[in-house]
């Protein structure tokens, strides 16, 4: 078997370092060998000697993670030309293989090159890749066992994770105002305002202290502190998954909040009731008292049924005998 096997990634260091590393761990997982600087070398090592080595002795193909900032790299260019003169010695006119991040000025020597779009977004053109090595380009898996080189690519760049409370997302929010939106489009003469009952879980978790009972907790995987996101909004990360952990602190752990603002634009009135204050008889704890201390129910149905009237486009009350020139700020009842 040949001693080619390897997967060298040619990148601009260390602009493309996230990239790179997201990419060979996928690689490393399918079961390829993968050759990169920034998953190789260790410190004092001879990184030159090492990295061109792999270039000319181990390298199947150089996947050159292409866009304007690598290809102006003297590193990356030095290495466009070695690869260009190992694909000559062997023989191999599609020895380089462009993955396109971004828009560049293609170098002369890969300028007949085919390159694989990952603009796009990084998963398509992962899809479009390993279907190219497989099917196209028939590249031999390592004879290393896969599972080892997937996991030490995982240690080499690894955050400790932190024990802290996490925001809970979920998909209610999404559910309550697609339906809504629907239903108000599809009536001929819809409704001045919605009443919208929302599940005991939700008005449980969904307000701004909320907490998961300990019983109830898992171990979280959110590695920065809510400041880290807040410095991530004005110097985004390197890191996808640094970034994607920020994304946790987008969302206002307040369910009312978010559901009257996101139906603002569609002009969408809702009266807002948790299951339980309708029905506090079907929700009570072990030892048989009611989950939730409410008033009694006549305020309860004064409450609701004057929220609704006015929701309604109707006026509850108004102050009688009102005096000319005088400023009423507000009404006590």
């Amino acid at each position: 078997m040949s001693e080619r096997q390897a997967l060298f990634i040619s990148h601009a260091s260390p602009e493309d370092n996230a990239f790179t590393i997201w990419l060979g761990a996928k690689l490393a997982a399918a079961g390829y060998e993968v050759w990169a600087d920034v998953l190789r070398l260790k410190g004092g090592d001879d990184w030159q000697r090492k990295l061109e080595d792999g270039l000319r002795n181990r390298a199947c193909k150089v996947l050159l993670v292409a866009n304007q900032r690598s290809v102006d790299k003297q590193g990356v260019r030095n290495e466009i030309q070695i690869a260009s003169d190992v694909a000559r010695k062997i023989g191999d006119s599609r020895f380089i293989i462009p993955l396109r991040l971004g828009i560049f000025d293609t170098p002369f020597l890969i300028a007949h090159a085919q390159y694989i779009d990952f603009s796009r977004g990084w998963s398509a053109g992962l899809h479009e890749l390993m279907s190219a090595l497989q099917d196209e380009y028939k590249i031999p898996l390592s004879t290393e066992a896969s599972t080892e080189v997937w996991s030490a690519l995982q240690a080499m760049h690894g955050r400790q994770l932190e024990q802290r409370q996490e925001n809970l997302i979920s998909n209610w929010l999404r559910v309550f105002v697609s339906r809504l939106v629907r239903e108000d489009n599809r009536l001929e003469s819809p409704p001045s305002f919605w009443l919208v009952i929302i599940p005991e879980i939700v008005y449980e978790l969904g307000r701004p202290k909320s907490r998961v009972a300990r019983a109830d907790a898992v171990t979280g995987s959110v590695t920065i502190s809510k400041r880290r996101a807040e410095d991530l909004k004005v110097s985004p990360s390197l890191f996808p998954d640094e970034q994607q952990g920020a994304d946790v602190y987008e969302y206002a752990t307040h369910f009312r909040r978010q559901l009257k603002a996101r139906l603002l634009k569609h002009k969408i009135v809702t009266q807002i009731v948790p299951e339980t204050t309708l029905a506090p008889e079907d929700f009570k704890k072990a030892n048989g008292m009611p989950l939730r201390r409410l008033e009694d129910p006549a305020t309860i149905a004064w409450k609701l049924s004057t929220g609704a009237y006015h929701k309604g486009g109707g006026r509850p009350w108004q102050l009688a005998h009102v005096r000319p020139g005088v400023c009423y700020v507000g009404l006590v009842y």
